[in-house]
């Protein structure tokens, strides 16, 4: 298996490079097959890891974003799509912040702060608003990154409800988003 994942791997570099856009979903559409739900978990976590290097922008994610309901997949499938950032990965990531879980939501939530909150804000910000002082802490921080100027009590709000152990995060949080704030 290594021969051929590290085949896989070159092949992977090969086509990520600009001019090779139809080899690249080819290659692409080849790789999502993998993750089909006959294939063991090795071969999706293997999967995972190439395709993070070259699903290109407009491809759809829902084969990833299916294993965000596999808790042995779901850790490597949400990496996978903070990875790629295309829209269509961020808009899988944000359509999964309807679990129940918070310990997802969280990873998920971070997830979307480096790949960036965009088209996903509200949804976000109600978050902030939840009963998990770990959930909002991390909605805040997605969001920080974000000047709006409405959403400033919804911070402070954050802050205040803050338990000691997110006290420090969720004011750094809030920090930020005066920064990006004052930038704009």
């Amino acid at each position: 298996w290594r021969a051929a994942f590290n085949t896989l791997l070159d092949i992977a570099h090969e086509v990520s490079v600009p001019g090779r856009e139809a080899e690249r979903r080819s290659v692409t559409e080849n790789l999502m097959s993998l993750l089909s739900p006959d294939q063991s978990s090795a071969v999706k976590e293997r999967a995972l890891r190439l395709l993070s290097l070259i699903v290109p922008e407009g491809f759809d994610v829902d084969p990833i974003a299916e294993l965000l309901e596999d808790p042995d997949l779901r850790e490597k499938a949400r990496a996978c799509l903070e990875e790629i950032g295309t829209p269509e990965a961020r808009a899988a990531l944000c359509g999964a912040l309807d679990s129940t879980d918070p310990e997802v939501v969280t990873a998920i939530l971070n997830s979307l702060r480096e790949a960036g909150p965009e088209g996903c804000a509200q949804k976000i910000r109600s978050l902030m608003e939840g009963d998990n002082p770990v959930t909002r802490v991390a909605a805040a921080r997605a969001l920080a990154t974000i000047p709006n100027p409405e959403v400033r009590g919804d911070f402070r709000k954050v802050v205040e409800l803050s338990s000691p152990e997110t006290r420090v995060d969720a004011e750094r949080a809030f920090l930020t988003y005066l920064e990006e704030l004052e930038g704009k």
